[in-house]
């Protein structure tokens, strides 16, 4: 009798070291207001990821806030945080960073894009415990893990309706699948 086996979250990784600092400005290189919007993508440096997806999605719901005249989104700090898996030895890592950092030149958001490469497990949490929205990328990705502890940590997940997150996220319930449509995810 076929049956499916999910993969668990190992819940010793969401324990913090005793001596880890916990501060979410230091980590991120400036100061982040307690109100603010911390969206993040969390895989490695990898194009079939499609982080720049996230990095898209991200301008077009920055353009909103300003065409939008709601002055509390126009207020509120907002953030992008790409973190993930990057090693120097692995070309496709090298030059993908260089790739997403000219796409947030060329949509004028650099400035609210912090990029984070092969971030402590101490510091995945704190990232975890301080973002609004996780942004998982990847289409037709295996079941995928970090939806799920995103999840648990108490984040909204926006993911490919694809792959792993079919299973793992109800849409409109547990979080949100779209078509990897920056226009879609952006709104």
């Amino acid at each position: 009798m076929p049956s499916v086996l999910y993969p668990v979250i190992n819940m010793k990784t969401f324990v913090k070291s005793k001596d880890f600092d916990g501060d979410i400005s230091k980590l991120l290189g400036r100061e982040v207001a307690p109100d603010a919007k911390i969206f993040t993508s969390l895989n490695r440096y990898e194009r079939k990821k499609n982080i720049g997806l996230a990095i898209e999605s991200f301008a077009i719901f920055l353009a909103k806030c300003m065409t939008s005249g709601n002055r509390e989104l126009l207020m509120r700090q907002h953030l992008l945080v790409v973190a993930g898996g990057w090693d120097p030895r692995v070309a496709e890592n090298v030059e993908h960073d260089i790739e997403l950092q000219k796409q947030a030149m060329q949509l004028g958001v650099q400035d609210k894009i912090i990029f984070l490469k092969s971030i402590s497990n101490d510091q995945r949490l704190l990232l975890l415990e301080k973002t609004e929205m996780l942004l998982y990328t990847p289409e037709n990705e295996h079941f995928g893990i970090v939806p799920v502890e995103a999840m648990h940590m108490g984040c909204i997940v926006m993911a490919c309706d694809s792959g792993g997150p079919l299973e793992s996220i109800v849409h409109n319930v547990t979080g949100f699948l779209f078509t990897p449509n920056a226009n879609i995810w952006g709104n």
